[in-house]
């Protein structure tokens, strides 16, 4: 049996590499079902080797920025750096009043923000009108790229 540790990934492949030796049907069963099970929602995208036929999956831009998902994520973001319950976290919930976040608390959202929705830089100015959790997805909504 050859070595099937890779730098990448040595302790899945070569725990991976064991467990299936050289069958490439196996490998590519495997290949599949991890690409399918670690990226839900997605739109395929096929291509072939000589001896194999495989589908890969890319995100959807509707279902990653539906306002679903974005208050969603939005929730999820305030929801860790502040440690509140998502209950708290409701569209009419002000950051400093009702979520008692500093100044030092919302610029850490502001960047978690643009980290996760692609916004290169939110404005000063914009970063002071949102007030609320509904004023901060209303400005994702609407300059979200991913």
């Amino acid at each position: 049996m050859g070595n099937f540790c890779y730098p990448s990934a040595p302790s899945l492949s070569c725990l991976i590499g064991s467990l299936l030796g050289s069958q490439p049907a196996l490998w590519g069963a495997v290949f599949t079902t991890f690409l399918n099970l670690t990226k839900p929602r997605l739109s395929d995208t096929q291509f072939s080797t000589p001896n194999h036929h495989f589908t890969m999956h890319e995100k959807s831009e509707k279902s990653v920025n539906s306002p679903e998902n974005i208050e969603q994520r939005v929730s999820d973001i305030i929801v860790k750096q502040l440690s509140v319950n998502p209950e708290q976290v409701t569209p009419a919930a002000g950051f400093q009043t009702d979520l008692k976040a500093d100044s030092l608390d919302l610029v850490e959202i502001i960047m978690a923000f643009e980290d996760e929705f692609g916004i290169a830089s939110i404005p000063e100015d914009k970063a002071a009108s949102m007030k609320t959790v509904g004023d901060a997805i209303e400005f994702i909504k609407a300059n979200a790229t991913k």
